[in-house]
């Protein structure tokens, strides 16, 4: 298994398009643990490289509970990684981060008000 670190500043913002879930064995039904004994989230992230239009859906593994985070949810991809893999004659590539947090979604950030550290000049009462 291969681990390739991803440059996620080449990704468009990263948009939750399938809710966190805890990830389990679809045979069992039981919890998967990392190597810590952690549960293990699952999240279907949308992400697209910068300056192309088709976005692709990934599920996005993580030990931390990933805390306000939803459907629609723009969020940030901590450290993530890509790992190829290849079980009975199938092979894929799965992903994982350190967290995924909620990020400020660009058309938020274009709307707020920049802060110059400057106050504002009281208005003059009429």
């Amino acid at each position: 298994m291969q681990n390739l670190p991803i440059d996620t500043d080449r990704l468009s913002v990263p948009v939750v398009v399938m809710a966190p879930e805890l990830k389990t064995d679809p045979e069992t039904g039981e919890v998967k643990n990392d190597r810590d004994g952690n549960p293990v989230w699952r999240v279907g992230v949308a992400v697209a490289m910068l300056g192309r239009r088709k976005a692709d859906v990934i599920d996005v593994s993580t030990s931390v509970k990933p805390e306000g985070v939803a459907i629609g949810t723009p969020v940030r991809l901590v450290n993530l990684v890509a790992r190829t893999w290849d079980m009975n004659g199938r092979f894929g590539v799965s992903f994982s981060a350190d967290g995924v947090t909620p990020a400020v979604s660009p058309a938020a950030s274009l709307n707020a008000a920049p802060n110059t550290g400057k106050s504002k000049a009281p208005t003059p009462s009429a």
